[in-house]
């Protein structure tokens, strides 16, 4: 948990209070599912906390917030991108294709595959490929809302892992940069 000095703590809360509903406005727009874009919101928020001395510096506040929502909007649909795209060509893979020889991609998208379980590559499609809501999935597994939640952010973490590994990411939304 991050411990921020009580004027931080005002200042955080009077930006919420300011910019939450045009946070959640722009992020339902472009999401059109009102789960993930309070979720969205709400990491950004956690970002400000995070990088209070940041934000109080900043010569634009509300600015700052908005391009970290942006920012997280691109980074969420870009992994979606990857994911759709790993996705499609392991579904066009058949299921017991022997091929007399194998090209060296077909073999690494069977093996990356092979690392997940059905029901992982089950909650994968659902949120990657067919963009299911998060509540629907953990319906259709059983789980629960947060439960099914974590489930997907690990599975996403694991897959971005296999896909490129040693390729460092950072979750801060980029609205340092």
């Amino acid at each position: 948990m991050v411990e921020i000095e009580p004027n931080q703590e005002k200042f955080i809360h009077k930006l919420f209070l300011d910019t939450y509903r045009s946070l959640y406005a722009y992020a339902l727009a472009v999401l059109r599912d009102p789960q993930r874009a309070e979720e969205l919101v709400q990491d950004v928020f956690l970002l400000a906390i995070e990088k209070t001395d940041v934000v109080m510096r900043s010569p634009n506040p509300k600015g700052w917030l908005f391009r970290a929502v942006k920012n997280q909007l691109q980074h969420e649909y870009r992994a979606r991108q990857r994911m759709l795209k790993l996705c499609c060509s392991l579904e066009a893979l058949p299921e017991q294709s022997h091929p007399a020889a194998p090209d060296a991609y077909s073999l690494e998208l069977q093996a990356l595959r092979a690392q997940f379980t059905p029901e992982e590559w089950d909650m994968l499609q659902r949120a990657y490929i067919r963009q299911e809501r998060i509540a629907d999935i953990a319906a259709a597994h059983g789980i629960s809302y947060d439960a099914c939640r974590k489930r997907l952010y690990k599975l996403k973490v694991r897959a971005r892992t296999l896909l490129a590994p040693g390729e460092e990411g950072t979750d801060d939304g980029g609205a340092s940069r």
